[in-house]
């Protein structure tokens, strides 16, 4: 009570995350509950996000969007931005959960491909070419292309 001036219950504080004061309210009534909340909100509002944070939140909207429209180039440019940040958050641990599906997915066509060398190289070479189109930015793309250069 002392560090943040509370006088009375009830109280209420609108805090940033470092924990300053943006605004609050003492009178136990809604007009007074309105007021202290548009304020404290007006002065959030001007507070600023860090460029990581607002990399993160938009590299994860653009991410989940690729993976709904099964644009997984997109995705993995996303996932890529993601990892580069270094963080250990929700969203990042969701992008990593993504980047794990969708190289699994990426073994399996590489895999599939491979089962067309011999017998239909053309058709091994076009999927091949696919998969390092599709999945660029992932290791099993530049096995695909690496293994479309080598059919004739």
């Amino acid at each position: 009570m002392e560090r943040f001036g509370v006088r009375g219950f009830p109280t209420l504080k609108f805090m940033n995350s470092k924990a300053e004061v943006m605004g609050d309210m003492t009178i136990p009534s809604a007009g007074g509950l309105m007021a202290a909340s548009k304020g404290a909100v007006q002065k959030m509002g001007k507070i600023q996000l860090s460029e990581g944070y607002r990399t993160l939140m938009t590299e994860s909207a653009k991410l989940e969007k690729a993976m709904a429209k099964k644009k997984y180039k997109r995705a993995i440019k996303s996932i890529t931005a993601i990892e580069a940040l270094g963080r250990k958050d929700p969203k990042s641990q969701q992008a990593l959960e993504h980047k794990a599906q969708l190289t699994k997915q990426a073994e399996a066509k590489l895999e599939e491909a491979k089962g067309f060398i011999e017998s239909n190289p053309k058709k091994a070479k076009s999927r091949l070419k696919r998969i390092a189109k599709d999945y660029a930015g992932l290791e099993l793309a530049k096995q695909a292309k690496e293994l479309a250069a080598g059919i004739e």
